[in-house]
C-alpha cells in the first residue's frame, strides 16, 4: 500500500492596486496565494431524496449507461451515452496559447475542466438515497416513463440492485397523486 500522499503545489501571484490616502498615491501590492491539491480522488457517495422519482431514476440510469457504455434504441435511431450538459465533464477552459508556425499566429488552447484538476469521474459515484416507495430502481424507472424502455431493460440487473432507504414523510408535504406509493417510510411523530 502506497502511503505517500501526492500533492500538487502551486503559487498564484495577485497584484492588487492599493490606495495610500496620506500620500495620495496608488501602489501595487503583490499577494501570493499558495494552493495545494490532493491528487488522490476520493470515492463519492450521492444520496438522493426521492431516489425512485423521475429525477432520481433518470440520474441513476444515466450514470449507469455511461459507466457501461450502454447504447439504446430509440425511434430516431441508436443513442449513445454522454455527459453533455455536465459542466465538469463537458465544459472547457482557456489554458493558454500555442504558436501555429504555418499561420504565424497564436491560437487559443482549451482543455476539458475534468483534465485540469483531480476530479471524481461520475461513473465512479456510489448512488443511494431515500424514497417513500420501496420499488427498486428498475421498477422505479419503468413507473417513471422518462427513459427509453430499451435502455431501462438493458440496465435491469444493475438497477434492480439499488433499493431506496426508508424515507421520513409528513403527509402535508406530499402531492395527492403520490399517496398510493407510500410503503417505505419511518413511522413516528415529529
Amino acid at each position: 500500500m502506497d502511503t505517500t500522499k501526492q500533492i500538487i503545489e502551486s503559487a498564484y501571484e495577485q497584484k492588487v492596486p492599493m490606495w495610500d490616502a496620506e500620500a495620495n498615491k496608488q501602489t501595487i501590492k503583490s499577494i501570493t496565494h499558495k494552493i495545494k491539491t490532493d491528487v488522490k480522488v476520493p470515492k463519492i457517495a450521492v444520496m438522493l431524496v426521492g431516489l425512485g422519482g423521475n429525477n432520481g431514476s433518470t440520474f441513476t440510469a444515466g450514470i449507469m449507461a455511461n459507466k457501461k457504455q450502454q447504447s439504446w434504441e430509440t425511434k430516431r435511431g441508436v443513442e449513445h451515452p454522454n455527459f453533455h450538459g455536465s459542466f465538469s465533464q463537458s465544459a472547457t477552459a482557456h489554458v493558454g496559447y500555442q504558436y501555429d508556425e504555418k499561420l504565424g499566429k497564436l491560437k487559443d488552447v482549451f482543455k476539458p475542466v475534468k483534465d485540469l484538476m483531480p476530479m471524481v469521474n461520475p461513473c465512479d459515484f456510489e448512488i443511494s438515497g431515500w424514497d417513500i416507495s420501496d420499488m427498486n430502481m428498475f421498477e422505479s424507472c419503468k413507473r417513471a416513463h422518462v427513459l427509453e424502455p430499451t435502455l431501462v431493460n438493458a440496465l435491469q440487473k444493475d438497477l434492480e440492485a439499488i433499493k431506496p432507504l426508508p424515507a421520513v414523510l409528513n403527509q402535508e408535504f406530499i402531492a395527492a397523486n403520490q399517496s398510493d406509493r407510500v410503503n417505505n417510510v419511518f413511522t413516528g411523530t415529529n
